[in-house]
Formats: C-alpha cells, sequence, structure tokens
C-alpha cells in the first residue's frame, strides 16, 4: 500500500530534481529522491508513483533508463504547488 505523504515528498524531490533539466538516468533521480528521503524508507512502488503523477517519461537505452519530463508544467512551478500541498 502506498503511503500518500511519501508519495507526495517524492512528487517534490522529483520536480525540484528536473529543475534546468530535460532529462536524466532513472539512477540518479532514484538516488536523490532515496537520498533525501533516506529516514523516511520510501519505496520504488512511491517513487513509481510519483514519477507517472507528475508525467516523467521513461525510455530504455543501453546503459539502463532515462527519464524525461514531460509534464506541460515547469518543474520549477510544479516543486513549487507540491511544497505548497507538503506545508498544508
Amino acid at each position: 500500500m502506498l503511503d500518500e505523504n511519501r508519495v507526495l515528498c517524492a512528487e517534490m524531490l522529483l520536480s525540484k530534481f528536473f529543475v534546468g533539466k530535460k532529462s536524466t538516468t532513472a539512477k540518479e533521480a532514484m538516488l536523490y529522491v532515496k537520498g533525501m528521503m533516506q529516514g523516511e524508507g520510501v519505496r520504488k512502488s512511491e517513487i513509481r508513483e510519483a514519477r507517472k503523477r507528475l508525467s516523467i517519461g521513461t525510455e530504455k537505452v543501453t546503459e539502463g533508463y532515462v527519464w524525461s519530463w514531460e509534464n506541460p508544467i515547469d518543474p520549477e512551478i510544479m516543486w513549487k504547488i507540491k511544497s505548497e500541498e507538503f506545508m498544508t
């Protein structure tokens, strides 16, 4: 079962991570979120759900997976929106 607070936190962190980026390796993004939520015990399924909610695309490449920001809302604006949601 997904913890909605951890999913929301992952959404916020992924949005922040994508500020100034169009794409990144899945590994790099996962390490960032897990590192920032170290004491929370975030699950892959919660990060996956956050990625889906943010419309972050995934593509298989030779060396793993690449995640791309496909959301029409700029990552910085989305980060602010998710930060406000998290604080309420």
